[in-house]
């Protein structure tokens, strides 16, 4: 389960470790890394619950959320990778299931573990935006590796989930916004024109 010879080796040899890796493919395994991440993310949840004022309100809430976060994210990493299956077939991809979801779990320990760590850095919060770029640098390379695409199918099999979530999320603000719009009534959208 706390294998720190492939966390090591996924975030500094990607691409050999993925070519290795493939014929380990394991959805109990996927779900154990899952899992660890998981616990990994919980803790620093409730950790933060302490030491930050603006969740410090309630602890008490934070710690009854792990119960619920942990399966939840499990859960919710598999359905991800579902979704990138989905595409990743209609995009011609060859892999299978296992070996792409297998492959995700193997970066996703260290990678949250990383970035865990530097929610606790104060000043240091820029460094999880490189974080995130090298975790989709990676998420590529497993599509690569799974499916034999090249870059530029790999990077559109996560990238039209992320671009559909953007479209879904404006059209829900657009109903948003035309239902408060339409609740006020002239003379407030008059005052509220006339504040700008």
């Amino acid at each position: 389960m706390f294998d720190l010879r492939l966390w090591k080796e996924v975030l500094t040899k990607p691409k050999e470790t993925f070519k290795k890796e493939r014929k380990n493919a394991s959805l109990g395994n996927a779900a154990k890394n899952f899992f660890v991440a998981s616990i990994i993310s919980a803790l620093m949840v409730l950790v933060s619950s302490y030491t930050n004022p603006e969740m410090s309100v309630l602890p008490e809430f934070w710690e009854y959320m792990i119960v619920l976060l942990i399966p939840i994210s499990v859960l919710a990493s598999f359905a991800m990778s579902g979704i990138y299956y989905v595409i990743a077939r209609l995009l011609d991809g060859k892999g299978n299931y296992a070996t792409q979801t297998w492959l995700m779990s193997v970066y996703t320990v260290p990678i949250t573990l990383i970035s865990s760590l530097i929610t606790l850095i104060p000043y240091v919060d820029l460094l999880s935006i490189f974080v995130g770029l090298y975790s989709l640098y990676l998420l590529t390379l497993s599509f690569k590796e799974t499916h034999k695409f090249n870059t530029g199918r790999a990077i559109m099999t996560w990238i039209i989930p992320f671009m559909l979530i953007i479209v879904v999320a404006a059209i829900i603000a657009s109903f948003a916004v035309s239902y408060f719009m339409s609740s006020l009534s002239l003379e407030e959208l008059a005052n509220l024109t006339t504040s700008i």
